[in-house]
């Protein structure tokens, strides 16, 4: 009955090549500043009656992850099969006002090309749960304290983590088992940095994403030389030249692969190591956030949103593109007043 186009702005964006192999998750935030482009009395009070389509008219998937139509408020996520670089002509349709339509919301579909996504929504009550429905969460038996907390993220809803709080993130296996390519990212915002190094996030033993006490980012890692030097080593790299303030949310995506690895922070590249002819060592093993039990650092004082776990490497398009959504740029995504069907 009702359509709204939303329009796509990446021409601020570098020249960089379009995202054509890597699905795309668009975030769209519908509230207050477009009010007067999305009605929400002209869709079910729950949502239900949500769908996108892209230029064609071809359906695409997505996900609402929270919808309040009393406080005027929906976050969403739509699949978009390619973002077109340096484009003012992309564009997709929200369709609402259909009383008999039921929910296709669906989180698997949306983020199929990810193999981890964690909003951590406070609807979902007690443990943060896995978009993708691939892999299950467990509390971790904390330290010291009550663990990690719902509060109020940098999406909608974030975890809090207090020095010695973690979180334990595993299949059904019992782990993710990393491939040779794959990218971690996150929102984080520390409250406090402390005097030594804290631990935010950890792939088991082997990979480690730390913070200094100078609010660089760190990386820790295993790995072996080659044939005529087989040894184990462990190698460690930080940011060049970001620092993580205190009180602010900052976007950061950790790219590892058989050539190296690279830190994202808020969309841009901010160091680049290459591994010169090691190889990383991989385990099976699951992710922790926050204190790792097996290693002395004591875990990050702060907030953690919109985790995301991937078997590819993010390209600087992507990251880019994904810290202007996320972070709400009002150039990059516009919503239009609804006309009838």
């Amino acid at each position: 009955k009702y359509s709204n186009k939303i329009n796509i702005n990446t021409l601020s964006q570098d020249s960089l090549p379009t995202i054509s192999d890597q699905k795309f998750p668009l975030y769209i935030k519908l509230d207050s500043t477009n009010s007067s482009s999305f009605d929400f009395s002209q869709a079910k009070p729950d949502g239900s009656d949500l769908r996108f389509s892209n230029s064609n008219g071809v359906d695409l998937s997505y996900e609402i992850e929270t919808w309040n139509s009393q406080e005027k408020i929906a976050h969403i996520w739509v699949l978009l099969d390619t973002v077109y670089n340096k484009s003012t002509s992309q564009y997709i349709i929200m369709h609402t006002g259909n009383p008999l339509a039921s929910s296709t919301s669906m989180g698997s579909t949306t983020f199929k090309t990810i193999a981890g996504v964690y909003h951590f929504s406070s609807s979902q009550k007690v443990l943060p749960a896995d978009s993708t429905f691939a892999n299950s969460v467990s509390a971790g038996d904390n330290l010291v304290g009550t663990g990690p907390v719902f509060t109020a993220g940098k999406i909608s809803s974030a975890l809090k983590f207090k020095y010695d709080n973690f979180l334990t993130l595993e299949s059904p296996s019992g782990s993710f088992t990393p491939s040779q390519n794959y990218s971690i990212s996150f929102w984080i915002k520390v409250d406090s940095i402390l005097t030594t190094e804290s631990q935010i996030i950890s792939v088991g033993n082997n990979i480690g994403i730390y913070l200094t006490p100078e609010g660089r980012v760190g990386v820790e890692f295993k790995e072996t030389g080659p044939s005529n030097k087989p040894d184990t080593i462990s190698l460690s790299f930080t940011s060049n030249s970001k620092n993580i303030d205190n009180g602010k949310w900052h976007h950061i995506t950790f790219n590892i692969s058989d050539k190296g690895t690279d830190f994202f922070i808020d969309g841009w590249r901010d160091s680049l190591n290459n591994f010169n002819g090691n190889s990383i060592v991989y385990e099976v093993a699951p992710i922790i956030i926050g204190k790792n039990k097996s290693n002395t650092r004591s875990g990050f004082n702060g907030e953690l949103d919109e985790l995301r776990i991937s078997t590819v490497t993010r390209s600087g398009f992507w990251n880019l593109f994904n810290y202007d959504c996320q972070n709400q740029n009002s150039k990059i995504i516009t919503v239009q007043k609804a006309s009838l069907k």
